[in-house]
């Protein structure tokens, strides 16, 4: 069962009742949908997070057509989870990335490109293998979302994404230990959906671990 069946129920309750006494509910539901997303964030992969902010839409959308006295409410938070949980999952490694760049050969060109764009020959160079099986391993990190290609005129350079600058963190710092509870946690502010309505004045998300369920 997925974990994220507590929003389809938020939304299925306000579509189902129009009576303000639900407001209860709507606030418990909420709150429980809070503590998820608190407890995922650190550990959950690309694949559960993006599930997630899915089902926040749909649970939107069902909501549309939908007006009483707790919906508005209701549907900011499912916003705000929406939000959240889909700019977590573009900053979250996959299974498949997580895989590659664990392979000492994967592992050497992040490295390398976390110094900045670089082209195919420049690889080639810097890890000392032929120009072409760095071709063939840039197309499977690209396939996997840990690199991109920019174009400069005529010449195409391979770029880390916002995935491929989380792998190569993780991978340069293993080891060190980051909290997750308590006030010095770096994804202490996110413990709450209140907390996510705050995105807007600037404040960065925390970078999530590398890890997979």
């Amino acid at each position: 069962m997925s974990i994220w069946t507590i929003i389809e129920e938020i939304a299925d309750f306000l579509a189902s009742t129009s009576d303000k006494t639900v407001d209860r509910k709507v606030d418990s539901l909420l709150a429980a949908l809070s503590e998820t997303i608190a407890d995922a964030l650190p550990t959950a992969n690309q694949a559960v997070l993006r599930d997630g902010a899915k089902a926040a839409k749909r649970a939107l959308e069902a909501l549309a057509g939908v007006e009483h006295y707790s919906t508005s409410f209701a549907a900011g938070q499912l916003a705000a989870a929406a939000d959240v949980l889909g700019f977590a999952a573009e900053r979250a490694a996959g299974d498949e990335a997580v895989a590659l760049a664990s392979r000492p050969s994967y592992a050497s060109l992040i490295r390398a490109l976390a110094g900045g764009a670089l082209s195919n020959t420049d690889l080639s160079r810097i890890v000392g293998r032929s120009e072409e099986h760095v071709c063939r391993q840039l197309k499977e990190l690209r396939q996997a979302e840990v690199i991109t290609t920019e174009r400069r005129g005529r010449n195409a350079f391979n770029v880390l994404t916002p995935v491929g600058r989380l792998l190569a963190e993780d991978r340069m710092t293993d080891g060190i230990e980051v909290p997750v509870s308590g006030p010095k946690s770096p994804i202490y502010q996110l413990t709450t959906l209140e907390a996510a309505n705050d995105l807007g004045d600037g404040t960065e998300l925390p970078r999530l671990k590398v890890a997979a369920r």
